[in-house]
């Protein structure tokens, strides 16, 4: 009679046990493996933007609407420049901003 329950003990320790993952990247996040951080840029104003950072063209974004993307860590300098709805030049707001892995850095304009 005690074996049974012993035996059903047994089989259900080897079926159900847990065994150390010894690969590392499954715990990780995406940001933690790729090094990143997030910037996310808010349009305030009326017009559409073009978003540049550190001088190379990023994307357009539409007026009153935000995105985001992602950046390695360190110190940016972004830049918005008027696309449409200027009398003689566009207008241009720049902004320094620091990127943390994994953190989300925001710029408002």
């Amino acid at each position: 009679m005690r074996r049974i329950p012993m035996i059903m003990a047994v089989v259900a320790t080897t079926f159900f046990s847990c065994a150390k993952d010894d690969d590392q990247s499954l715990t990780k996040s995406i940001c933690e493996q790729n090094n990143t951080g997030e910037v996310s840029v808010s349009n305030t104003q009326s017009d559409p933007y073009k978003v540049y950072v550190n001088g190379g063209y990023k994307q357009l974004v539409s007026s009153k609407s935000k995105t985001s993307f992602d950046l390695s860590p360190g110190t940016y300098t972004i830049k918005l420049e008027q696309s449409s709805g200027y009398v003689l030049y566009p207008t241009v707001y720049t902004k320094s901003v620091t990127i943390n892995q994994c953190r989300t850095s925001y710029c408002s304009f």
